[in-house]
């Protein structure tokens, strides 16, 4: 299916000092982020459900290495 664009509404101050101190850190927010939402994906959709879509991504790529 693709990527899909998540937008949420947070305080700039708060996603300012973040920013700052995720870099100190080497890292991003959109790194962190997209890393809670694989852990939001593993903890609510079922293993049988991320198996199926696991499958039909690989078959939809079949050149691309993971």
């Amino acid at each position: 299916m693709g990527n899909k664009n998540v937008t949420v509404e947070y305080d700039g101050d708060r996603i300012d000092a973040l920013d700052v101190f995720l870099k100190l850190k080497d890292s991003y927010l959109e790194v962190e982020i997209t890393r809670q939402l694989d852990t939001l994906y593993t903890k609510n959709v079922p293993a049988s459900v991320r198996d199926f879509i696991k499958r039909k991504t690989d078959m939809q790529n079949p050149n691309k290495e993971e």
